[in-house]
């Protein structure tokens, strides 16, 4: 992918990032495009017809400004689902851990009690039984 060393979480992450940023330019250029056309209605000398053009570029921009309010809010859940699966799988592997480290333990005690039973009922060696 695009980040070799980063993880999946990590890379859903990042992309997040970078569409906040994208988001967030987007509101600078819609900005200044607002800036622009109004000086650009001024220096037209039919007012009914730049009113007009007015009106309706402005009608646009609330569009794309609620368009992008949207897309502003989902990104914003899509980030906050990414950081509870993230939690979710932290969770998990702690409980893993958990239950690797009793399931060694318990194993431990089983092999103990094998041999020891082995070496009592079948006279083994005590050499036998411990690793080499």
């Amino acid at each position: 992918g695009q980040f070799p060393n980063v993880g999946r979480g990590h890379h859903l992450v990042a992309m997040a990032s970078v569409n906040k940023l994208l988001l967030s330019l987007l509101v600078v250029l819609l900005g200044t495009s607002v800036l622009c056309i109004e000086d650009l209605a001024e220096t037209i000398d039919d007012p009914p017809k730049a009113a007009l053009g007015l009106e309706l570029m402005e009608e646009k921009m609330d569009n794309l400004q609620f368009s992008f309010m949207e897309l502003f809010v989902h990104v914003k859940e899509l980030g906050e689902l990414f950081t509870n699966n993230q939690r979710t799988i932290e969770q998990n592997q702690l409980e893993t851990n958990h239950l690797m480290n009793v399931l060694e333990d318990r194993l431990a005690a089983n092999v103990s009690l094998i041999t020891s039973y082995s070496k009592k009922n079948f006279r083994l060696p005590n050499n036998l039984c411990q690793p080499r």
